[in-house]
């Protein structure tokens, strides 16, 4: 039936429908990652749009949505108290309180689902948005707070032969590993040699040496390994401000470790020097 329509899904069987880029984009709302079914997930359009189903992702913020058939046009309505948002697949124009806005991709429709771009859907119900070129992320704030990576990819590193067994000599290597990093530029999310944020880079330094840290700096404190105090080379020493961990690094000795930081990239730091003895709030170790 050429003009057959699955309402349940939004897709009109006679209209063409497109074909997604093959990029695994993930889509993060605060510090959760959406998950998606296999066919139903975000893509980036061939305008380098992020497009994301519409009814997952405006469920998951919380907005009303609605849909109706006008002459077997499927019209699609996203809301809340403020704004009305009018949907038509294959139009590049959308309505926003009755007023004409031009995308830079067109709502499209893929085996029965309809997509928009997420910027749109974001900044049009007023939330703040940031794209991680890195780890392929879209994250929507609905605090309006910035927020880590929930999922880092981090590319699994060439194995290290240990000359050694005893592990004094294991947390030499380790501390020797991170040292060739010294001076690699800081990228928010960054998990690789081009570019890396703190537990990025301490993540991907234990993954040469068989150990698996959680993707945030939080996530390695409440997680992993057993505090200590009486600290050791190779111990993740951590830094908080008003509870929240936001900064973590690799012990050397003599009170320094080693970590990313925003302005210097990967540098060596006294852990009770002026700025970084402020925020020092312990130490584990999971070697």
């Amino acid at each position: 039936m050429s003009s057959a329509i699955l309402v349940s899904g939004w897709f009109i069987a006679n209209q063409s429908e497109a074909s997604a880029a093959d990029y695994d984009v993930k889509i993060q709302v605060n510090d959760e990652l959406l998950t998606f079914t296999e066919g139903n997930r975000a893509f980036i359009d061939e305008n380098g749009t992020t497009m994301v189903p519409v009814r997952a992702v405006a469920e998951r913020l919380g907005l009303g949505i609605d849909w109706e058939l006008v002459n077997e046009e499927l019209k699609i309505y996203i809301s809340n108290d403020d704004v009305k948002v009018e949907l038509v697949p294959g139009n590049e124009e959308i309505m926003v309180n009755g007023n004409p806005v031009l995308l830079d991709s067109s709502i499209q429709q893929i085996e029965g689902q309809v997509y928009a771009p997420v910027r749109f859907i974001s900044e049009t119900f007023g939330y703040m948005m940031q794209w991680d070129d890195v780890n392929l992320i879209a994250i929507i704030s609905l605090d309006g707070q910035y927020h880590a990576p929930a999922w880092y990819n981090v590319p699994e590193p060439e194995p290290q032969v240990l000359e050694a067994s005893v592990e004094s000599d294991v947390q030499d290597q380790i501390i020797s590993t991170a040292k060739e990093y010294i001076g690699t530029r800081y990228v928010y999310g960054g998990s690789t040699p081009k570019g890396f944020d703190c537990s990025g880079f301490t993540s991907y330094v234990f993954n040469q040496y068989g150990v698996s840290l959680p993707r945030t700096s939080a996530g390695m404190y409440s997680e992993s390994g057993q505090s200590v105090s009486d600290l050791q080379k190779g111990d993740l020493v951590f830094f908080a401000n008003n509870g929240r961990v936001f900064h973590v690094g690799i012990y050397i000795e003599n009170n320094q470790f080693i970590s990313a930081t925003t302005s210097y990239g990967v540098k060596i730091d006294k852990i009770n020097d002026n700025y970084w003895g402020n925020y020092y709030i312990g130490a584990k170790r999971v070697l």
